[in-house]
């Protein structure tokens, strides 16, 4: 609640808004010698919503907002990454199958800092690519969206790749 309130003086939450995440951001004192964590210091809550278009969900730079509360709800920080849409046209997507073979030759949007042969894909779902916020972008692409997590690290990843068919 304390996130919606402080998004009011900038028109509120949107309606195709969902919330992602609620994480508390702490600095960690870590024994170097052991490597064990020795203290947790709470810096501030990050509230992370992002866009979902007719239920389906919104990836890229260009669709999230972020609300930093500290103590006592204080608002420390508002970032609102978004644009409000309206229908433009109906496209035709490509199969998941050709997605997959695109995955596999490296042919994809916003390339993971990890290799992808060290990603485990868990699922695979229909979106919408949304460009950074400074773009000219006009409308946003329709996207496979692959989910899984970079196995050295177990960090959640997405493999974004272009659904809308091309004309030969």
């Amino acid at each position: 609640m304390l996130a919606e309130d402080a998004l009011a003086p900038y028109g509120g939450l949107p309606k195709d808004a969902v919330l992602k995440n609620v994480e508390v951001i702490s600095l960690r004192e870590v024994n170097t010698t052991s490597g064990s964590v020795e203290a947790v210091y709470p810096q501030w809550t990050q509230v992370i919503y992002t866009q979902q278009v007719d239920g389906m969900p919104v990836v890229g730079p260009g669709a999230e907002i972020i609300v930093s509360l500290g103590e006592d709800g204080e608002v420390l920080e508002v970032s609102k990454m978004w644009r409000n849409l309206t229908y433009a046209r109906d496209v035709r997507i490509t199969p998941v199958s050709e997605a997959v073979n695109a995955v596999r030759a490296g042919n994809v949007i916003d390339r993971p800092q990890s290799p992808l042969g060290y990603t485990k894909i868990t699922g695979i779902a229909l979106g919408y690519y949304a460009e950074d916020i400074s773009s000219s972008q006009k409308e946003y692409t329709p996207v496979w969206i692959f989910s899984g997590t970079e196995e050295n690290s177990g960090n959640a990843v997405h493999v974004v790749v272009e659904a809308r068919e091309h004309p030969e």
